[in-house]
């Protein structure tokens, strides 16, 4: 067992005692899974009930800055940890009527040629027209987004001031200083935040980039067939050391050359494209002719179309797309805006080409208006050119992970079972696992059944685990495995693999946390509030942990982007209430910081779960189940809390909703200062000791518990974790295993014949490794039974008489750290019998310790229940009343106190003292 770091009464170290059962007994032999009424199970949410709800009716937002907590101090920075035994290896604004593009119309300059020009690109003097070309366009060559407000400026100052020298397009200059990003600039509250760049914006700081949020970058690769960017490497190779998934562009002039001329040109020099999910598809910049009017070297450019039709113009296009999709094995992204390609090509068979649409509003929306022909939706946005990145800035349309499954170039799947990240899964007490399908607008839909097995899974997480465009499921499970469920295109899952053992005592969350990370990866929290980072390769085991924080201890923590920077952050929250935010640098560290408390109030509420797109693309938040069943959604709006919603009602029936993290302080087995209790329905309940003399609400922890005589609480195996030693009436004795989580093993039979026998469980003798057996058979004969092995018994002595009729138990009630036998006779008194800790009583009268105790009717010790070092007696009446009498030193009683009534109808098993 592992120690609590919020009270250290709760996890001391486990003495070997457990005592006897004296109350009626309930029938049945095995150690079922939680078997829960079921009622109508978890549902979504009304409609009329989706209302938002202000925070202050449930868990708060706390004020503004920093909190106290700081887990761990200063967190360490990213140590191996040597031969450590781990686990294998945004509410968004009502729509309102959208203004009109802040571009120039196309107006009359769209007039088709009159007479065919050759394509200068290919001709006989092809090399030379190259060359006067590259010297004739200006430092840079084409700007992305020609209508863009920065590059409009940029043209004006080039036209106001001509440099000298200027030759071919009239004034085109060598040097280009475009306006400065302005940092504080709106941006959207949807999706992934990049940028893209080009030879104007120079050698970038790209630390400073990701520092503002960016997470994704463009960079032009070339121009035609006679240009390169001479930026490109320190662009292209800077974005990705610092974390972001990058890709290359390519400027199209379609009457320079042919559409295959030109792509050749662009993935020979930049615009290869890989399926690492570091490297995004090729892009094709199609749109405003940059030198439309001009003549450069004897050419004329043209209107803004080119002087090609639309048929040409499509046919360009395709040309370019296809020998793009032959050489890297993927469609090409379109850049274009709605107003230039309507205009200009006006064609509806693209729709198989990303779209990346240009649109800046003057009254900024989240949307960037009308699509083009071909597209009823997009990809990526590039909604400004002034900042606030270098460059232009963009959102990509989609959750973090979906941008990693883009660049990777996974297939959309037909029919999955689980159809986005977004969606819910419930585990259900029959062991029923249902989806509840998000419309990526703050609603779920179901329940749909998409497997059976699961009423002991202690945690799932849908993930797309192989980054393959299929979300899968990540379950952990009592015995400390964690497995994959890949999911298959036409639904279902394939077999599980097996990714991990050990995890018995783990909590974990499933996320990003590394963004040069190719994979998902796994946070883990111990028992001791150690945090530790693992590697997902893909295919195979995780890595071994890497130590990324210590003090955690009590928390239960979730992954979510709450500041909107771009980076997985840790949200956790403690017993008291308070919610606090861990920031991260977004590959694989937490800032030098404290803590933020970011909200308080959340004792109350009994699951927490991140959800990224739930509530529109890339927006984060919190799925929250309240102590009535109701599941709300919390917001996260880039530091601050939105208003909750209501999307699900009756989810108390669902043992696990997906994404939640094991509670490591509630699901380390049982501990010394818990109470567990048969109910007359053969229920099994685990009654959590707070450690200050009373009792936390019952967790249903078996079933099929009727049958029992007598039960004992025991570390009968020595491995940390308290075992359940049962006594049942036909005269069977067996040990449940506790695992170092929750849940016991199948029972281990340690033999028949004790119908008639009573006894009670302990340490008897010091040199014993393992608690052993003191009990007397019918006739009153009392002997010592030892466990050679935590598996069985071994040679009985005998060592006393007379002992018929009594009520034993086990307890070091003189605190000389030997356990004694206290008995209980007939007339009420209690009598110590004291041992020399080596198998044997000390040679000397009993002592009577006690009077009056007829009027109770079972008893045991228990330790740590009135905190750390702390023994007693917990004692029911025969009103029904429990009560806890504190033992202190030199064999003195402490004031007694009631801890419960009702508990007339129970099977209380021996404490463990």
């Amino acid at each position: 067992m592992k120690t609590n770091s919020m009270d250290p009464a709760h996890r001391i170290p486990l003495a070997r005692a457990a005592l006897a059962l004296t109350i009626a007994l309930v029938g049945g032999s095995c150690l079922g899974v939680p078997a829960w009424a079921q009622t109508s199970g978890p549902q979504p949410a009304p409609q009329s009930a989706t209302q938002e709800i202000p925070p202050s009716e449930g868990p708060r937002p706390a004020g503004n800055g920093p909190g106290t907590a700081t887990p761990g101090s200063e967190l360490p920075t990213e140590t191996s940890v040597p031969n450590q035994q781990v686990p294998l290896p945004a509410v968004e604004p009502s729509p309102t009527v959208a203004p009109a593009p802040s571009t120039k119309a196309l107006g009359s300059d769209v007039a088709q040629p009159s007479t065919p020009q050759a394509s200068p690109g290919t001709a006989s003097d092809a090399d030379a027209m190259k060359a006067a070309m590259r010297a004739a366009i200006p430092a840079g060559g084409a700007e992305m987004g020609q209508r863009s407000p920065r590059v409009l400026s940029a043209k004006q100052q080039k036209a106001s001031s001509p440099a000298s020298g200027a030759k071919g397009i009239g004034g085109a200059v060598k040097s280009v200083v475009p306006m400065a990003a302005d940092t504080g600039h709106w941006r959207p509250t949807i999706g992934v935040a990049g940028q893209d760049v080009s030879a104007h914006q120079g050698n970038v700081n790209w630390q400073s980039q990701w520092n503002l949020g960016s997470r994704w970058a463009y960079v032009k690769a070339s121009e035609g067939n006679y240009y390169l960017n001479e930026n490109y490497t320190q662009q292209y190779d800077g974005s990705r050391d610092v974390g972001m998934v990058r890709g290359a562009y390519h400027f199209a002039i379609p009457n320079w050359s042919s559409g295959a001329d030109q792509a050749k040109y662009f993935v020979a020099n930049g615009g290869a494209w890989s399926a690492d999910g570091y490297t995004l598809p090729p892009v094709l910049d199609i749109e405003y002719n940059p030198y439309a009017g001009r003549t450069i070297n004897g050419f004329y450019f043209g209107n803004t179309c080119y002087d090609m039709s639309k048929a040409q113009l499509g046919q360009w296009a395709a040309d370019f797309g296809n020998t793009v999709k032959a050489l890297t094995g993927r469609f090409p992204v379109i850049y274009s805006t709605t107003d230039w390609w309507d205009t200009c090509v006006g064609n509806s068979t693209f729709g198989n080409y990303p779209l990346w649409i240009a649109s800046y509003w003057n009254n900024p929306t989240n949307s960037p208006g009308d699509m083009p022909l071909s597209w009823g939706n997009y990809s990526m946005w590039q909604y400004s050119s002034t900042g606030p990145f270098e460059g232009d800035s963009n959102i990509f349309n989609g959750t973090y992970d979906q941008l990693r499954t883009f660049a990777r170039g996974a297939s959309r799947p037909s029919s999955p079972s689980i159809r986005s990240g977004a969606d819910v899964l419930a585990a259900m007490p029959s062991g029923r696992l249902d989806n509840f399908p998000a419309d990526g607008q703050g609603r779920i839909t179901g329940p749909v059944a998409i497997g059976s097995g699961w009423a002991t899974a202690q945690s799932v997480h849908v993930v797309d685990w192989n980054q393959d465009g299929i979300q899968d499921i990540l379950a952990q499970w009592p015995d400390g495995s964690l497995q994959v469920f890949r999911g298959a295109s036409g639904g279902g899952f394939l077999a599980p693999l097996l990714v991990g053992t050990g995890w018995q005592e783990m909590s974990l969350t499933v996320g990003w946390w590394n963004s040069k990370d190719a994979y998902p990866g796994v946070i883990g929290q111990d028992g001791d509030g150690n945090l530790y980072r693992y590697r997902n390769a893909g295919a195979g085991a995780l890595s071994g942990g890497v130590l990324i924080g210590t003090g955690f201890g009590g928390h239960q923590f979730n992954q979510l982007d709450f500041d909107g920077d771009g980076n997985q952050d840790i949200v956790s929250r403690t017993n008291d209430g308070i919610m606090r935010l861990y920031r991260s640098n977004g590959v694989g560290s937490f800032l030098s910081e404290p803590s933020q408390v970011i909200g308080n109030g959340w004792s109350t509420v009994t699951s927490v779960s991140s959800a990224a797109g739930f509530n529109g693309a890339g927006s984060q938040g919190l799925q929250v189940r309240t102590a009535n069943g109701d599941l709300y959604y919390y917001p996260a709006l880039s530091g601050t809390w939105g208003n909750r919603f209501l999307i699900g009602v009756g989810w108390n029936d669902a043992n696990v909703i997906s994404g939640a993290p094991v509670n490591v302080e509630t699901t380390l087995g049982v501990d010394i200062q818990d109470v567990v209790a048969a109910r007359q329905d053969g229920n099994l309940y685990r009654y959590p000791g707070s450690g200050s003399t009373s009792l936390l609400p019952a967790e249903l922890i078996g079933s099929q518990w009727t049958g029992l005589k007598a039960g004992f609480l025991t570390d009968w195996n020595d491995d940390g974790a308290l075992d359940i030693l049962a006594q049942w009436s036909d005269g069977r004795l067996s040990v449940y295993p506790g695992f170092k989580g929750r849940g016991y093993g199948a029972p281990i039979s340690l033999g028949t014949g004790w119908k008639d026998w009573t006894l009670t469980v302990g340490s008897w003798k010091k040199s014993d490794a393992r608690p052993s057996i003191v009990g007397y058979d019918p006739s009153g004969r009392l002997f010592h039974i030892s466990n050679p092995s935590g598996t069985g018994l071994g040679s009985r002595v005998q060592i006393g008489t007379g002992w018929a009729g009594l009520g034993i138990i086990q307890m070091d009630f003189d605190k000389d750290s030997n356990m004694d036998l206290l008995a209980k006779n007939a007339a009420g008194d209690l009598v110590l019998y004291r041992s020399n800790g080596s198998g044997a009583f000390v040679q000397e009268a009993a002592d009577t310790v006690g009077v009056g105790w007829n009027i109770i009717n079972s008893f045991g010790a228990i330790g740590g229940f009135a905190g750390t070092g702390s023994t007693g007696i917990l004692a029911r009446t025969t009103g029904g009343d429990l009560r806890y009498y504190p033992v202190g030193q030199n064999r003195s009683w402490g004031t007694a106190a009631k801890v419960g009534t009702g508990w007339g109808g129970l099977k209380i098993l021996s404490p463990a003292s």
